[in-house]
């Protein structure tokens, strides 16, 4: 997937998820080092949220604070990707 695009994991799961699955599941593959060696960073939603985010939205009907994590961690990431200014055509890496 490096090959063709920029690549990133973005999870609702705590945090350290991703690495503590990958051991759990794939024992040995050394999934936390091939991420760190070809640089995809890892997203974890819920550290994106802020407490009065998080209080808004148990307090406003209708508002579901996953899908505002999960959001404002893609916007994060995507900024990161392709910063204002710069030419948002460009997929190369």
């Amino acid at each position: 997937a490096r090959d063709m695009a920029r690549v990133a994991i973005v999870t609702l799961g705590a945090a350290g998820w991703v690495e503590h699955s990958a051991e759990w599941f794939l024992p040995g593959a050394g999934i936390p080092e091939l991420l760190k060696e070809l640089k995809i960073p890892i997203y974890y939603a819920r550290d994106h949220v802020t407490e009065y985010e998080t209080k808004f939205a148990q307090e406003e009907e209708g508002v579901d604070l996953f899908k505002v994590a999960k959001q404002k961690a893609m916007v994060k990431c995507l900024r990161k990707f392709y910063p204002r200014g710069a030419n948002r055509w460009d997929y190369s890496h």
